[in-house]
């Protein structure tokens, strides 16, 4: 099935329905929990009026419902990350943070810790299964083999792979030089007419002037 990451598994889409709903609804806790801040600050305030001091159960509400807003906003926060982490198949670093998240969203706010206590339940049987992340097709066709074409309504089948080029022959190394003959050719001169320099001609062992056409 093109697009999805996975292979089929009623587990991992549980996993991953679980994590997406316990975000929203860790979101949707620390909202209520400012709201339920709001109205125990209105009723401690009404509760001095009246009776001229404050409960000392308003002071545990609002300790209770600061952190619940606290934890719950954290929880919305890693629980992105954890999606991603379970997309890529992190399974091991993934069930630790989840331990920890339960927990915490279990004493405050009790609904996300559930849903990550399921959600690592049915993660450890995701990892027991051997479920291992399938890269995403990157379009419809992308994973689909070339064919052929078939003018006659034929079955297509795979185009056969032509011929190998043939490398190219290395080249010949070029042969080393012949050495140079010895010569005991002193100093060359200068043309005492022209002033140019001579040349060695080594036949007859003299210096030849090719501008005045005659040797030294």
């Amino acid at each position: 099935m093109y697009g999805s990451p996975y292979a089929g598994s009623p587990d991992v889409s549980l996993v991953r329905s679980l994590l997406s709903v316990g975000r929203i609804l860790a979101l949707v806790i620390a909202v209520l929990g400012i709201v339920a801040l709001a109205l125990n600050a209105l009723a401690a305030a009404a509760f001095s009026a009246t009776f001229g001091y404050y409960s000392a159960g308003y002071f545990v509400g609002f300790g209770y419902y600061g952190i619940m807003i606290v934890v719950n906003l954290l929880a919305f926060f890693q629980l992105g990350p954890m999606l991603t982490q379970f997309e890529q198949g992190q399974y091991v670093g993934l069930r630790e943070r989840m331990v920890i998240w339960a927990i915490l969203t279990l004493i405050f706010g009790v609904l996300v810790g559930i849903l990550l206590l399921i959600a690592y339940v049915k993660l450890e049987e995701v990892q027991r299964a051997g479920v291992v992340p399938m890269p995403a097709a990157p379009g419809p066709m992308a994973s689909a083999p070339a064919y052929a074409a078939s003018p006659y309504g034929t079955p297509p089948y795979p185009a056969a792979p032509g011929p190998a080029a043939a490398a190219p022959a290395p080249m010949a190394a070029p042969p080393s030089p012949p050495p140079a003959p010895a010569s005991n050719a002193p100093q060359v001169p200068n043309c005492p007419r022209c002033g140019r320099p001579a040349t060695w001609i080594p036949q007859y062992n003299r210096w030849y002037c090719y501008a005045d056409s005659q040797y030294l």
